[in-house]
């Protein structure tokens, strides 16, 4: 079986994005002025009552609005400079709608297993409801790190037309789920730490001055500049193991 080594896919993949700051820019723009848009009427227009579904549903519209930086990326990564260039920018085709579906499906797959989990654990410890949630709670995020580590390579494949379905990741990244799971942490550990910080100033600034407060709004501004670069090196370094995983080959690639 195939198999890949962490550090230097890793390595890669930041080299690939930090050397390449330039050409992210170009292609994240409109995405991150739409959800710093989003972002900035967020804190200051949501009520506190509802705070939870307003960023739940924020999150989600920010990942689809971010669905071509994925794309470009990936094929970045994947393919020679002249052939992924002219592919590269902020539109909707065929390979963004495919990943789109991917995260649909999986999205629906997640909803659906967390109601039966909470079905079963009501079921179970009817006398505890706090415990019932919470497990849910924890199976869910659980269920939601096995998909996404054993059919992630879905995604990059749908960036460059290989039609790998979410049940042929499966297949391909059997045995390898925990370095998978490893070397994504390793590559998200940095900005994780960062939007930590962030936050952390971000509530400080909110508590003390309020969501008008310039302070908070130019951080609320800063998170998405982040989460674009986040999202190009979490999508190298997914393209790295799709690449040594699947053996993908760019002389196979057809542009739509």
């Amino acid at each position: 079986m195939s198999s890949f080594t962490v550090n230097q896919v890793v390595g890669d993949a930041y080299r690939l994005t930090f050397s390449n700051l330039r050409l992210l820019a170009r292609i994240a723009v409109v995405p991150v002025v739409l959800m710093i848009v989003l972002d900035i009427a967020v804190a200051l227009f949501a009520e506190a009552r509802s705070l939870i579904v307003v960023h739940l549903a924020n999150s989600i519209l920010s990942l689809i609005i971010q669905i071509p930086i994925w794309t470009s990326w990936h094929r970045f990564a994947l393919l020679p400079r002249e052939t992924a260039l002219p592919t590269m920018g902020y539109f909707y085709r065929r390979p963004e709608l495919r990943y789109l579906r991917h995260f649909v499906v999986l999205l629906v797959l997640l909803n659906v297993f967390s109601a039966l989990a909470l079905v079963v654990l009501m079921a179970v410890l009817a006398g505890a409801p706090q415990q019932v949630f919470g497990y849910t709670l924890v199976l869910t995020l659980t269920a939601a790190v096995v998909a996404y580590t054993r059919c992630g390579l879905a995604f990059p494949a749908a960036a460059v037309g290989d039609p790998m379905t979410l049940s042929g990741s499966w297949k391909a990244t059997q045995g390898q789920g925990l370095r998978i799971f490893g070397t994504m942490l390793l590559a998200v550990l940095p900005f994780a730490a960062v939007a930590l910080i962030l936050g952390s100033i971000q509530g400080t600034l909110y508590k003390a001055y309020g969501a008008g407060n310039i302070g908070t709004l130019v951080l609320v501004a800063v998170g998405p500049v982040v989460s674009a670069v986040t999202v190009a090196v979490v999508a190298a370094t997914l393209s790295g193991i799709y690449r040594q995983l699947a053996g993908y080959d760019p002389a196979t690639f057809a542009s739509d």
